[in-house]
């Protein structure tokens, strides 16, 4: 009789740690598809969909509220296939997105006379021009080193009256804005990229945009003071460090540069 328990015990383990993995895979498929289709890859976005669809038929119907979430997170990715894009950069209007591809242009090359990377220029200077044009911020194209500051402005919402903002672009992580709950899905919480002289202000907040060809994906924002927690940070190496997560929401973001708060 305890032997079958035993077994039992062993092979539900088993059942689990199978279940949790094929729902991490199904996830990363979709995920993967909708990265495919921003970047006009359709055979790899068909392909992912397709992975990702028949493992869900193979999945148990009744699993219990993961598998209710990776059903919902299925739907929500065709969702935003099928649907015009909601980005910082295709909201804006068409004359908007002209000016932006323009100054973007300007603003890479001014990176470029102090970082070497292309790559990271480019989706740095997207970033900052895109986040600029969205909150009718003045971008600016001063060569050289902004001190980590790339917008001033007056603000009645902090104490010292005057908020700094730091924009970040990254080329790692979710594009997806649907972030799970699911203890399945690890990709589910955001990191800046490697920032050396953190500004601990309570005046200065940090923007995080995933950027994917011409599109930058609101990842949230922290205020330097923010509570610490661990994350990844990409530089030339990777970096585990202790410093506050792109964990506010959009809504806290457009509420503090409302034109109320900023003048």
């Amino acid at each position: 009789m305890e032997s079958c328990i035993f077994w039992e015990v062993v092979v539900g383990s088993w059942n689990n740690r199978q279940n949790r993995k094929d729902r991490e895979d199904i996830l990363r498929s979709l995920d993967c598809a909708l990265e495919c289709h921003l970047e006009g890859n359709s055979k790899g976005e068909k392909n992912l969909i397709e992975n990702a669809r028949s493992a869900l038929k193979g999945a148990p119907f009744n699993g219990g509220a993961a598998w209710k979430r990776v059903r919902e997170h299925y739907r929500y990715i065709f969702a935003r296939i099928e649907n015009l894009c909601d980005c910082f950069y295709c909201s804006l209007s068409e004359e908007q997105k002209r000016q932006a591809d323009i100054t973007m242009l300007m603003k890479q090359l001014d990176f470029a006379s102090e970082y070497a990377n292309e790559k990271t220029n480019r989706i740095g200077a997207f970033a900052e021009v895109v986040f600029g044009m969205r909150y009718n911020l003045p971008i600016n194209l001063t060569p050289g080193f902004d001190g980590g500051k790339d917008f001033s402005v007056s603000c009645t919402a902090v104490p010292s009256g005057t908020l700094t903002i730091d924009v970040k672009g990254t080329g790692f992580g979710p594009v997806a804005t649907n972030k799970s709950d699911s203890k399945d899905w690890p990709m589910s919480l955001d990191n800046f990229p490697y920032i050396r002289n953190w500004n601990p202000a309570d005046d200065h907040i940090y923007v995080l945009l995933r950027i994917i060809g011409k599109h930058a994906f609101f990842r949230g924002f922290a205020f330097g003071n923010d509570p610490c927690r661990q994350q990844i940070q990409r530089d030339a190496v990777v970096h585990i460090v202790h410093m506050p997560g792109p964990d506010r929401a959009l809504h806290e973001l457009d509420m503090l540069l409302m034109p109320g708060c900023v003048s």
